[in-house]
């Protein structure tokens, strides 16, 4: 099975940019409607919703970038906790993950 990115636009490296972290987001959303939603508070450059490795089946979570921290800053404001296509839409700034232990990889048990 091929799996699928449908970002949009490109991922920033950059201090000046805010990443926002959604979860709670309804599996029917897509990357479109979640840009559309956030653009009514300012400039998307980013959008991308987590997938399933092996199932490529959506986990509910995004992230978006802002360039602008004051449109970050309200759309955390007029989201965070508001109901959105029947679930509860939680958004925040998303942490950095320097510093952050790696996980060790997957590996197949020896044993059958």
């Amino acid at each position: 099975m091929k799996l699928e990115r449908t970002d949009i636009g490109i991922l920033q490296k950059d201090d000046s940019i805010t990443t926002l972290y959604l979860s709670g987001i309804n599996y029917r959303q897509n990357e479109v409607d979640i840009k559309k939603q956030f653009e009514k508070f300012g400039e998307v450059t980013y959008v991308r919703m987590v997938r399933d490795r092996k199932t490529n089946l959506k986990k509910g979570i995004a992230y978006v970038q802002m360039p602008d921290m004051d449109s970050a800053t309200n759309a955390i404001a007029n989201l965070n906790g508001t109901e959105w296509d029947g679930r509860t839409l939680k958004v925040s700034v998303a942490r950095n993950n320097e510093g952050r232990k790696k996980r060790p990889a997957y590996r197949r048990s020896k044993r059958r």
